[in-house]
């Protein structure tokens, strides 16, 4: 009888202990459930969503002449494709497109040039470079300064020299956007050349600019910095575009707009052929 019984329960032991094991280690490890922080989120009927409608935007430009250098010298961190859009509306105008490689060659390249175009430079400009673009635009020349808080660059390195800084953090609507938080709209504009025919842009990683300048967009009420103003801190909206140097120079703190598909997106394109007329109309004199 003894003998059937071990036959039987032997079998049943190893199974038996692995779960006498498992329950054992989870009624003396359990330390209760994660109870996450309520979140801060606004009611389902404060936020809206849009989609972006596609928009071209053709036009016939009268043939202009001059020549847009764009700065690659710097180790500027942005790729052709992102700003061919920008680059065949200049083309389309008239206008030679020069790349300025080599740094030792600013002050001649910029001779021969009627407008500038920088875009996130990884590298310090010097103050010898800065006084040499600064005699440009007080020349007549045309600059183009091109900053995103998505890529931290040293563009304030010569945005300085003109009373335009750009600042650290990304605006954001948690209440009205298109489609993520991070893509703000901007109704808000000054009238102005380069504002012409706006009515609303989508600005995907836009920062904001502190400067004397003129602003030319503003943000709503609704849209914050990542960089930590409150609605108590703030005073004023932010701004991601703005003019200064008698209009000579002018700011912008985003870089996917120009992007495709972005660039059809609301009056994206509309900007982007406001940016090209204005980088290929400029009164410059030769330098002395």
């Amino acid at each position: 009888m003894l003998h059937l019984l071990n036959k039987f329960w032997k079998p049943l032991l190893i199974p038996l202990f692995a779960l006498g094991f498992i329950l054992g280690a989870n009624l003396f490890y359990y330390r209760g459930s994660y109870q996450p922080p309520p979140a801060n989120i606004p009611a389902l009927e404060q936020i809206t969503v849009q989609y972006a409608p596609v928009r071209g935007f053709q036009e016939v430009l009268p043939p202009r002449h001059g020549m847009l250098l764009v700065d690659v010298a710097h180790a500027n961190d942005f790729v052709e494709e992102e700003i061919n859009v920008l680059l065949s509306r200049v083309a389309n105008t008239g206008y030679s497109i020069e790349l300025l490689e080599n740094r030792q060659e600013l002050h001649e390249k910029l001779e021969d040039a009627d407008s500038l175009l920088v875009i996130l430079p990884q590298s310090d400009y010097t103050e010898e470079e800065a006084t040499t673009i600064e005699d440009f635009v007080a020349k007549g020349g045309k600059l183009l300064l091109i900053g995103d808080p998505g890529r931290p660059s040293n563009i304030n390195s010569l945005a300085k020299s003109f009373g335009i800084l750009f600042q650290q953090g990304y605006l954001y609507n948690v209440l009205e956007n298109d489609i993520n938080f991070q893509h703000v709209f901007i109704r808000d504009f000054r009238p102005d050349d380069v504002t012409e025919g706006l009515e609303q842009i989508v600005l995907y990683t836009a920062g904001s600019i502190n400067s004397s300048a003129l602003s030319l967009a503003m943000t709503d009420g609704n849209t914050f910095s990542s960089a930590g103003w409150t609605a108590e801190d703030r005073t004023e909206p932010f701004t991601p575009l703005v003019k200064g140097s008698n209009g000579r120079v002018l700011a912008i703190a985003d870089v996917t707009f120009m992007v495709s598909p972005n660039n059809t997106a609301w009056d994206n394109a509309r900007l982007i052929a406001n940016l090209a007329d204005y980088l290929t109309k400029s009164e410059r004199v030769l330098f002395e």
